[in-house]
């Protein structure tokens, strides 16, 4: 697969341009900061799901989706948003399940954006 074939499967980066002005500089500024601001809230996140935390989950997991959405991050978006809707039903039970698709998505998206 090339790499705009997989740009096109993980990343909307056109919406995401739009969004920045067509900036090229400060979107990839702010994906790398998405990039390290979400490998905190990704710690934080598992505690909350082991502590049993819904309330805790649907915050971090609404931070990360919406970062993920004004950066076109398509699954981790996607990922995010179960996750938030998780806690906000309080279905704890299903928290764990769903911190661990959204970790894959987010390791998936760093291996594309890294190479």
């Amino acid at each position: 697969m090339s790499n705009n074939e997989k740009s096109d499967v993980l990343v909307d980066k056109d919406g995401a341009l739009i969004r920045v002005g067509g900036d090229e500089d400060i979107y990839n500024e702010l994906m790398n900061l998405f990039l390290q601001s979400s490998s905190e809230q990704i710690n934080e996140l598992r505690e909350a799901v082991r502590k049993q935390e819904p309330e805790q989950i649907e915050r971090l997991a609404h931070s990360i989706k919406g970062a993920a959405a004004n950066l076109g991050i398509v699954y981790v978006q996607k990922s995010a948003y179960e996750l938030e809707m998780i806690g906000a039903e309080n279905r704890i039970q299903e928290a764990s399940k769903s911190l661990d698709i959204l970790i894959k998505e987010l390791d998936r998206f760093r291996d594309y954006w890294d190479n």
